[in-house]
Formats: C-alpha cells, sequence, structure tokens
C-alpha cells in the first residue's frame, strides 16, 4: 500500500484534491504545571493528516477525529467500540457503509499510532477548540490527568 493511501480519512470528511492552505500552532498552557502541553501532543499526534484539511471545518473533524482514536486507545479494549460507534452515530448518522468502513479503518489507525508513539502518555483529551488569528489556527485544548 502506498504511503499516501496510509493516511487517507473519509473523503466524506476532507477532501483530499487540493492543497492544504491551513497551518497551526498550539497554544501551551500547561507547561506552567511543569506538564507537557496537550496542545503540542495534539498538534504532534494529528501531524501527517494536517495536509487533508483545507478548511476549518476539515480541520475541526480532524482533530475531533485524532480526539476519539487518541481517547479510545486510553479505554480498555473492549469498551473502545461502543465508544467510537456512539461518536459515529452522533457525527456520521446516515452515511454510506463503505464511509463508516474509512472512518472506522482511519480511528483504528489512528489508536495504533497513540498505542506506538505516544503510549507513555495517559492524559485525556476534554475538548479542542480552534482560534483562527488570520494566518494561523490556534488550538487550545484541555485534558485530564
Amino acid at each position: 500500500m502506498s504511503a499516501r493511501k496510509k493516511h487517507q480519512p473519509p473523503r466524506r470528511l476532507f477532501k483530499q484534491d487540493r492543497p492544504s492552505p491551513v497551518s497551526v500552532v498550539s497554544i501551551a498552557n500547561s507547561k506552567m504545571f511543569g506538564q507537557e502541553s496537550m496542545s503540542d501532543v495534539l498538534r504532534d499526534f494529528a501531524e501527517p493528516y494536517l495536509p487533508m484539511a483545507n478548511c476549518e471545518t476539515e480541520l475541526r473533524s480532524l482533530f475531533n477525529l485524532a480526539i476519539l482514536g487518541w481517547n479510545a486507545a486510553l479505554l480498555p479494549e473492549k469498551q473502545r467500540q461502543a465508544s467510537i460507534e456512539t461518536y459515529f452515530k452522533a457525527t456520521l448518522r446516515g452515511a454510506p457503509e463503505d464511509e463508516l468502513a474509512k472512518a472506522w479503518k482511519f480511528v483504528k489507525e489512528l489508536i495504533q499510532r497513540k498505542e506506538t508513539l505516544f503510549a507513555a502518555n495517559k492524559r485525556a483529551f476534554v475538548s479542542v477548540s480552534l482560534s483562527n488569528n488570520g494566518s494561523k489556527f490556534q488550538l487550545h485544548v484541555k485534558s485530564a490527568f
């Protein structure tokens, strides 16, 4: 399988036929508590997929899926499916079966990425927001210990 295909989420979530005009910077405020900035962690976790997001809506979708994959990886395997299904029922309602299958595959890839490259980090994401300062999006993250 080619490297390009490896990092392809469902087309419904991201249009992949144009170069990405978005740029993301993280806002690091947890460093004051002696902890790694979870904004930086989320940006690094999602970094291979950022070029797929071509607008603010797609960027938000990407970060929401990244959080879903990250937090699912923190759950026991038996609870992961229910967590992912709940999210998909709320966000991909009415999607064709092939789109759902691609979404599942993408989230499983994110889970594997979390377990492989970020295994030591056991913090969970609570929420994410983006603000647009004109030239870059600022990433704001809430997390739990």
